[in-house]
């Protein structure tokens, strides 16, 4: 360690001599000045660099990290009230047809014109193929799904090339089954 320190003090001694000799010509209440300045410039770039934008980050991750918190105490609460409730329904709309199921709940959600083709696979799946269709109107449609019971056991989706981010809109395909 005692090289180190002799090698930056040989070091730094050609380059801080001329400022020792400047400092040193000066009368004693202006290095009294200096030094007083000095401190002033280092605290406050302390201040201002480090120990500001740091309590301004602590207390941004504060608020994040209680906003989570409420969050969560939300859900949970959800999660309890929909246990209560029996989980997911099987409603008597889901005793018909699951094709026209589909078909009908899509069309009244607005995605009638997003549906391409509809094709049922067996009697309990059918496979839903949509484009350009809105992906909150989809979530939606996914959750009335699960409401009644039926499951989305393949769920592909992908934005539409060129529009990633343009109006929320995409391409899906997906299998929804009714469990036997």
């Amino acid at each position: 360690m005692n090289r180190i320190t002799q090698a930056i003090a040989a070091f730094l001694a050609p380059l801080l001599a001329p400022l020792r000799e400047w400092f040193l010509a000066r009368e004693p209440r202006e290095r009294w000045l200096l030094i007083v300045g000095a401190i002033v410039v280092v605290v406050g770039g302390w201040y201002n660099l480090i120990q500001q934008p740091m309590q301004s980050e602590v207390a941004r991750y504060a608020e994040r990290n209680q906003n989570d918190q409420a969050t969560l105490e939300w859900m949970r609460g959800a999660a309890l009230q929909i246990r209560a409730q029996g989980g997911p329904s099987t409603s008597a709309s889901s005793q018909g047809s699951l094709l026209s199921l589909a078909d009908g709940s899509l069309r009244r959600l607005g995605l009638g014109s997003a549906l391409q083709r509809i094709q049922p696979d067996d009697q309990n799946n059918v496979k839903i193929w949509l484009d350009n269709a809105n992906f909150d109107t989809l979530l939606r449609w996914f959750a009335q799904m699960e409401n009644q019971g039926l499951q989305i056991t393949v769920a592909g989706i992908t934005p539409i090339p060129g529009q990633e981010t343009a109006n929320g809109n995409i391409n899906a395909r997906i299998t929804l089954t009714r469990p036997s």
